[in-house]
């Protein structure tokens, strides 16, 4: 007989049932943030995302005060971000910044509108983060040759997914 698993969770061979509940470690963090609004930003100057919504984070570690997320548990994470900026017809890049320290990863796309460019970026990858230090999320506009655009930051994310110590 094999192992089946249904709705109701887990039933082994021998006929005991484990339920998904337990199954799932709750030690597990897990962060999730957006930026669901639009804010005027510099040229040439990475600006920090303010996330307003933040979706899930189970160990507490967001601080909105200075708009980072504090590490509450060292291991390795899959670290997810994403920028968008608007009104800026040369290019923009997205980074992550972890302790001060920063990394990029930045894939870059345009939707072109009628009316303006958007730019997109993205920054991936498996980092160890050790408890206490901070993360955070940043937007960047290059500077273009037309000072009447003024480039702005819309729908940006950030997500941290724990992955082993």
């Amino acid at each position: 007989m094999s192992t089946i698993i249904n709705n109701s969770g887990i039933i082994f061979p021998n006929g005991n049932t484990q339920t998904s509940a337990a199954i799932v470690n709750s030690d597990i963090p897990v962060f999730s943030g957006n930026y669901t609004s639009s804010t005027t930003i510099s040229f040439a100057t990475y600006t920090k995302v303010p996330l307003n919504s933040i979706l899930k984070d189970t160990h507490g570690g967001w601080v909105s005060a200075n708009n980072s997320y504090t590490v509450q548990k060292t291991g390795y994470y899959q670290v997810n971000g994403f920028t968008t900026v608007i009104n800026n017809l040369a290019s923009a890049a997205t980074r992550v910044n972890y302790n001060n320290s920063v990394f990029v990863s930045s894939g870059l796309f345009q939707a072109p509108s009628p009316a303006f460019s958007q730019w997109g970026g993205t920054a991936e990858r498996v980092m160890y983060l050790t408890a206490g230090n901070s993360i955070w999320l940043e937007a960047y506009a290059q500077t273009y040759a037309y000072p009447t655009y003024v480039p702005s930051m819309a729908n940006s994310w950030l997500n941290l997914y724990y992955i082993r110590s």
